[in-house]
């Protein structure tokens, strides 16, 4: 039996300053998250530290309320994606 939490799409950035919030916000409340870079993001943060292309963050089902209240309260009107789990990686 897999005990592994389901990561869901939780919202896509593509601003730097909203990402370094989102992420450190996550971090400091200890939620668990993945960042998946659009197109050739990747390759451009670890290249020069940041990428124009966006990023999508995706957070555990167990948690995921209480990471989308937390964007949500932070940052108001942004809009969040739609709830896909994340695919295999």
């Amino acid at each position: 039996m897999n005990n592994d939490p389901k990561f869901i799409k939780l919202v896509t950035v593509s601003d730097r300053v909203k990402y370094d919030l989102i992420t450190s916000m996550f971090e400091e409340d200890e939620i668990p998250f993945i960042v998946k870079d659009d197109e050739a993001g990747s390759i451009m943060r670890i290249i020069g530290g940041s990428s124009i292309y966006g990023a999508t963050i995706y957070v555990p089902d167990f948690i995921y309320e209480k990471a989308r209240n937390l964007v949500a309260d932070a940052f108001d009107g942004i809009k969040f994606d739609n709830y896909e789990p994340e695919e295999e990686i």
